[in-house]
Order: C-alpha cells, then structure tokens, then sequence
C-alpha cells in the first residue's frame, strides 16, 4: 500500500513541476473561459517560439453562435479581448450547437513567435484545434455539447 501511496504522490510533483515549467518557459496556454448554455468553454492560445509567452502578444477571440443562444464571459486575460456575436447561419440542436471561434494574435514589439497554436475546450474536452501565423485570423468551427434555451428541434 505505501508503494502505491508513493507512485501517487510522485505522479502528484511530477504533473506540478511540469505545469511550473511550461508556465516559466512561455508554453502555457492562454484562456477566456465562457458559459455557453451552461457548458464551460475554453477558448486557448499559445505563441509557438517565444520563451516569454503571451505577454508579447494581444488576443482578440470572436465567438459566434446561433441567435437564441445564452453565452456569458466568465473571465479573460488583460491580453485578450472576447466579443460574443450570433450568426443566422449556426444551428442550435439536440446534437450539439454549432459555433464558430476566430483567434486574432497580435504581436507587440518584443515578440519573436510567429506561429501560434489554438483549441477550443468544452467540459474538458478539445472541440477544436488549429494554428496559423501571427496577425492572420484563425478560425474553428465545431460543434459544442450544448443546446440552446427553449430549442425543440
């Protein structure tokens, strides 16, 4: 039993020191959080290259769902700016809500990435993942497990 015990406090330093170590080398990856329909929705980012990490860069996220749907704002970082829009063009069904994310990184003067890594969690899930190049909009689409207020189709 205490062999257990240790393999489990062991693992417990190990996820610690690694989560240390990416936060300290620019790795870690940068999140607004959303409630869309009461699901938790993360939308994240990361600099590939750069040891210093997001704060050489501004985010903006645009978040775009089907008219109806009930989005909140939880929290976002100083870097980033999150505007929710609704699109005619998305459905909200039983099978899941379709949502679209575009990712604008903007480099400040002291960054040296220029490519960047993005994803889209949902109750700690990857939707979506993608990448593209500083300054050009990146944009995923997926299907979130949410359904709209009062939807019956």
């Amino acid at each position: 039993m205490w062999k257990f015990r240790s393999v489990i406090v062991f693992g417990v330093l190990v996820a610690v020191l690694v989560a240390g170590a990416s936060v300290a080398y620019g790795k870690w990856w940068w999140n607004a959080e959303l409630d869309v329909e009461g699901t938790s929705v993360k939308t994240q980012w990361r600099v590939v290259g750069d040891p210093r990490g997001a704060e050489n860069y501004d985010a903006e996220i645009e978040f775009s769902v089907p008219p109806g749907a009930n989005v909140e704002v939880l929290s976002q970082t100083p870097n980033e700016t999150v505007e929710v829009r609704t699109s005619s063009i998305l459905d909200c069904r039983r099978r899941g809500m379709e949502a679209v994310v575009t990712y604008d990184i903007e480099a400040g003067d002291d960054a040296r990435g220029s490519h960047v890594r993005v994803s889209v969690i949902a109750d700690d899930r990857v939707v979506a993942r993608g990448g593209g190049k500083i300054g050009d909009p990146i944009s995923l689409a997926m299907v979130l497990p949410a359904t709209c207020s009062g939807d019956d189709d």
